[in-house]
């Protein structure tokens, strides 16, 4: 299994390829809505502006090509790049840039990001992988740690359209195998209330979560606090935050988190990524015995309110940030919960 860039795995799998939205990718009638608001701004026929945006999104592939094809019918520079800008933000997941811009053109990819679609076993495939080689060398913050694997990344499993009865097939079965719990299942989403609600309906079944399977939520802002608390009902051995791309300075209850995850955002339009936030959150984790890890400083960091340009686009190379920057920690329970064979 090839690894892959994500800093704090050494893979990642997709039981299921797309999302319902959320605040990083506003569903499609939200998002032509939000268009048409920000052109009938300048344009003051709403029904003329409905035409126009309707029209260049019918032409264009991809949300980044439609945002400048609409901007073409601003002519002042500066409405113009305020439009592109806001849309671009409105479409900043990475996986639904990739799933939109792959749809049709490559295999594994469904027809359109916002119908999710199950892709069975997937997960039974990864569960038989011999797990961590030389090939993850590279990750030495990972060192010592069993095989990390990323649920998700280009997805949310908890989408409306997928059954708890294809979850339990789907994940937890192949997690729960012998093959599987040699493994550590990192299973993010944006909508831990269902996947709590799944965690009820699998245990009145007689099932039971498995320990190896680490629920993880994320979080953007203050906005997104209620996701911790619905994630804390997941009766898990072990639980995560990914704290990215983060927007605002925050300070999250840590009670029941073992992982804190930070990073800023990347991308064409990036909002300006505080390196002060995460060093806040880093001392919070410390002042928790939280593990902390700093994934990435987006593509537009600033430290005292001061723009810093790294080399790397996402700012995750971290040979290019002072030494002092370098925490990367994993919380030593992922070693207790797999079981080698």
């Amino acid at each position: 299994m090839n690894p892959t860039s994500i800093q704090w795995c050494h893979a990642t799998i997709n039981p299921v390829m797309g999302c319902d939205g959320c605040e990083l990718w506003l569903p499609e009638t939200a998002f032509l809505n939000l268009s048409t608001r920000l052109l009938a701004q300048i344009a003051p026929d709403v029904t003329k502006a409905k035409e126009i945006v309707q029209a260049a999104f019918d032409a264009t592939h991809t949300r980044f090509q439609f945002a400048r094809a609409l901007g073409e019918f601003v002519p002042d520079l500066v409405h113009r790049q305020h439009l592109i800008i806001e849309l671009d933000r409105a479409s900043a997941c990475y996986a639904g840039v990739l799933t939109t811009a792959r749809a049709g053109f490559s295999s594994g990819y469904p027809d359109h990001f916002e119908h999710p679609t199950l892709y069975p076993g997937r997960m039974e495939k990864m569960a038989r992988c011999v797990g961590v080689t030389q090939k993850h060398a590279d990750k030495v913050w990972l060192k010592g740690m069993p095989f990390m694997i990323f649920v998700s990344d280009m997805g949310d499993a908890l989408s409306k359209s997928i059954s708890f009865t294809d979850l339990e097939r789907e994940i937890i079965r192949p997690v729960s195998s012998p093959d599987g719990r040699r493994h550590v299942w990192l299973w993010l989403t944006k909508r831990p209330a269902g996947m709590a609600e799944f965690a009820d309906w699998l245990i009145a079944r007689g099932g039971q979560w498995p320990k190896n399977l680490v629920p993880m939520t994320s979080i953007t802002s203050e906005k997104s606090y209620p996701r911790i608390e619905a994630l804390k009902k997941i009766p898990a051995a072990a639980r995560g935050l990914s704290i990215e791309p983060l927007f605002e300075k925050v300070s999250p209850n840590l009670d029941g988190i073992d992982w804190v995850i930070v990073g800023g955002e990347s991308g064409p339009s990036a909002r300006p990524f505080q390196l002060e936030w995460a060093f806040d959150l880093r001392s919070q984790a410390k002042q928790a015995d939280r593990a902390f890890f700093l994934k990435q400083v987006g593509a537009a960091p600033h430290l005292n309110n001061e723009p810093i340009q790294f080399r790397d686009s996402h700012g995750g190379d971290w040979s290019e940030w002072p030494k002092a920057w370098r925490t990367r920690n994993v919380p030593t329970i992922f070693i207790k919960i797999v079981t080698p064979k």
